[in-house]
């Protein structure tokens, strides 16, 4: 029989698991609140970082049940993105066009802002809440498998490290992934070691905010004929921001993401 006393539990996964209580707690009040564009941004990037945390959960046990909270936090982001990127996009037009706006990115934005009520229609959101809170306490519980931090962080780095070629816009959005993913995880690798930001981070948030710019300008490249002054506008600032991708990625060639002297156990 195994006594209570015999069970350890991973202070690392205690303090993901806090961790991803508050980030709950903080979903519940941002998905009340009116859909400003700046609600919709903070939304999204809070899915981004609770769905890190439960990838890494799940990388480093993988017994822990995350996959409904995952899976939720998904779809919600897909939802969260579309309409944040044709936020993005109007906001764009009206620079480069001296204030106008364009119909058909309207019409886009209210048929993403239908889709979006839908995923935060009470029931919906009710139950990410409660994913979140019940992900949390499962993790406070949890031990982790010696090694798997490191053998996740390399594979993370050599997936981000594979993809830092990228020259093509097919490329490009691979690369533009593996940065958002690899840079999420290391902050919830932070909140496991209460360590501080590696170099790889702030390099990662330069190299994802220029994607990003990257891809926010081909959206709104797709929503416009080609041949429109804002799109040749559109399109000559891309090009631009593309030149300074190769040393950004390059850097990241030269910096290890995984944490000396570590045995696969946070602290």
């Amino acid at each position: 029989m195994i006594a209570e006393s015999d069970v350890t539990t991973d202070p690392g996964l205690r303090r993901l698991g806090t961790r991803l209580l508050r980030q709950g707690a903080l979903y519940d009040r941002l998905a009340r609140a009116p859909r400003s564009e700046e609600a919709i941004h903070r939304l999204r990037v809070l899915t981004r970082r609770m769905r890190a945390a439960c990838t890494l959960a799940r990388q480093i046990a993988p017994t822990l049940p995350l996959r409904d909270l995952a899976r939720g936090l998904r779809r919600t982001g897909r939802a969260l993105g579309e309409r944040r990127a044709l936020d993005v996009a109007a906001a764009d037009y009206a620079a480069l066009s001296g204030g106008r706006t364009h119909p058909q990115i309207e019409r886009a934005r209210a048929v993403a802002e239908t889709r979006l009520l839908r995923r935060f229609r009470p029931r919906q959101r009710e139950a990410g809440v409660a994913a979140a809170r019940q992900a949390a306490l499962a993790m406070g519980s949890a031990e982790a498998e010696p090694g798997a931090l490191e053998r996740f962080l390399r594979r993370r780095g050599e997936r981000l490290r594979n993809a830092s070629g990228a020259m093509t816009k097919e490329e490009l959005h691979v690369l533009r992934i593996e940065a958002k993913k690899t840079r999420y995880a290391l902050e919830a690798v932070r909140a496991m070691t209460g360590g501080g930001a590696a170099p790889a981070e702030r390099t990662l948030k330069r190299l994802q905010r220029r994607l990003g710019r990257i891809h926010d300008l081909e959206v709104l490249r797709a929503l416009l004929p080609a041949r429109e002054a804002v799109a040749v506008r559109a399109a000559a600032r891309e090009a631009a921001l593309r030149t300074g991708v190769p040393p950004l990625a390059r850097a990241l060639n030269s910096v290890s993401l995984v944490p000396r002297g570590r045995n696969g156990r946070a602290p």
